[in-house]
């Protein structure tokens, strides 16, 4: 499951996307935009725009991945060659800043060698840590901007600026490209996609607000043309912060930990989606496999990318060209054209089902317009069957909103093993499609599932109850609680 075996908290999610969207783009996009001067916050303003939309797009896509190996094939070398630019980045920053005269295989190396580490412990080991260092890395950031605030010189802010329209829309463009991680939010498998889109469009209010600081700091450091030439300004303004006491001389070294963080939050976020890609394509449980091939596919595309003539250059080109545009156009595409109105005329929306077992017979419904009378049969798969075959239209159950489990079914161990396998087989409903134990399943009426879906949001936000989904059930009874 792309969830490993366990789940992460929407608030670890948060942190994780503040970090990824700040990793590259904090390196990058100040120089890419400086000579626009002023006019930068307009470019990072509509960037972040850019983002909260796809955001939007992203988060309403159906897992139509699972089923094509093809487009996984292809989304695996996408997160690969990302990967092998991300470190990169990576190592090229732990050069220029540190260790100059280190050779770049050995470095890159170490972090992929340290990577793997990292994925072999699974997402949630690396959120938790996460979760940890977010305030100890964040709150020394702020604190180096702020010392930052004293030399800046409000003559720079003088210099004039020319409105060129291209320039503001493709700086925007500069600064949506460097949040491509928000594209692997359609690995999210059981999670609820409101409060995903609410956790990580925190991240990116954030993430907007710390570099439109950012931004504002170096441009009143360097100027406009200073800053268009300094390879990493937030690193080289570090290294201009001066702090009393000879332990602070090097201070951009100490604040690299900043950028360490956040590119190896987002290099590992890439990589850990890519094997995951790896295991569902060869359909192959062999986890440390799929870490070694990753990693050997991305430390030579990394090394490709540094020691090819032009390579690198020409990667980047064909990323914003055409990589990232055509991630665009795939989003737009599954969004707009996952149901054709021929489809829609053909499909009923279940918004709740009901199953329970009753003197040996399994009992099963759909709750539509009005419930569906419940049938039964001797097994799981059969009772759905015969369920959906005497509906008029195909029942698609992508926007189920609760499963109601009857506590026949539920006290009764084979049985519900027998649920769980059939969960996990079929595929047929969401892993977030909320789930409740009742005495009676067929207590329902007329959109029962919007009301039922209501109700629990709502006694989870008054009562903090902590709603359980399909994808919890199979993922607890998995690991044996």
């Amino acid at each position: 499951m792309f969830a490993e075996n366990g789940k992460i908290s929407y608030r670890q999610l948060r942190r994780l996307y503040v970090f990824n969207l700040l990793g590259v783009g904090t390196l990058v996009i100040p120089t890419e935009i400086a000579l626009l001067g002023k006019y930068g916050f307009v470019a990072i303003t509509l960037g972040f725009v850019m983002e909260v939309l796809f955001l939007a797009a992203v988060s309403k896509i159906k897992k139509w991945y699972l089923k094509s190996k093809t487009a996984g094939l292809v989304i695996y070398v996408y997160e690969v060659l990302l990967g092998a630019f991300l470190a990169w980045v990576f190592v090229d920053l732990i050069r220029y800043s540190l260790i100059p005269d280190e050779w770049f295989a050995v470095v890159l190396i170490v972090i992929l060698f340290i990577s793997a580490y990292a994925l072999s412990g699974g997402v949630e080991c690396r959120a938790r840590t996460y979760e940890i260092v977010f305030w100890f890395i964040l709150v020394p950031l702020a604190l180096m901007m702020a010392f930052a605030l004293k030399d800046m010189h409000l003559k720079y802010f003088e210099i004039h600026d020319e409105m060129n329209i291209k320039d503001i829309l493709y700086g925007a463009y500069v600064v949506f490209a460097t949040s491509t991680s928000l594209f692997n939010i359609i690995f999210l498998e059981g999670y609820d996609s409101k409060r995903i889109k609410r956790s990580v469009g925190f991240s990116i209010i954030t993430a907007y607000l710390i570099m439109m600081l950012l931004y504002a700091v170096l441009l009143g450091n360097f100027g406009k043309y200073a800053l268009a030439e300094i390879k990493y300004p937030a690193v080289v303004l570090m290294s201009n912060v001066s702090i009393k006491g000879s332990f602070f001389k090097r201070t951009d070294a100490l604040m690299l930990a900043v950028w360490f963080f956040t590119l190896f939050s987002i290099l590992n976020m890439t990589l850990f989606y890519g094997m995951e890609l790896l295991e569902r394509i060869t359909q192959k449980r062999s986890k440390k496999a799929h870490i070694a091939v990753t990693i050997a596919l991305t430390f030579a595309a990394a090394v490709i990318m540094e020691y090819g003539d032009g390579i690198l250059k020409k990667y980047i080109e064909f990323l914003m060209k055409a990589g990232i545009p055509v991630m665009i156009a795939f989003v737009a595409i599954m969004l707009v054209g996952g149901c054709s109105a021929v489809e829609l005329e053909e499909r009923c929306f279940p918004m709740l089902a009901g199953i329970d077992k009753k003197d040996g017979q399994y009992e099963f419904y759909y709750s539509i317009d009005n419930a569906t009378e419940p049938v039964y049969a001797d097994g799981i798969e059969e009772a759905v069957n015969e369920c959906e075959s005497g509906l008029s239209k195909t029942a698609d159950t992508n926007h189920l909103k609760v499963l109601l489990i009857g506590n026949g079914l539920y006290d009764d161990k084979n049985s519900y093993a027998k649920l769980i396998q059939y969960l996990k087989d079929s595929s047929k409903f969401p892993r977030n499609t909320y789930v409740c134990a009742v005495d009676d399943i067929n207590k329902t009426f007329e959109n029962m599932g919007d009301y039922y879906e209501q109700l629990l949001e709502k006694q989870e936000r008054e009562e903090g109850l902590c709603l359980t989904t399909v994808g919890d059930i199979m993922d607890e009874y998995t690991n044996g609680l």
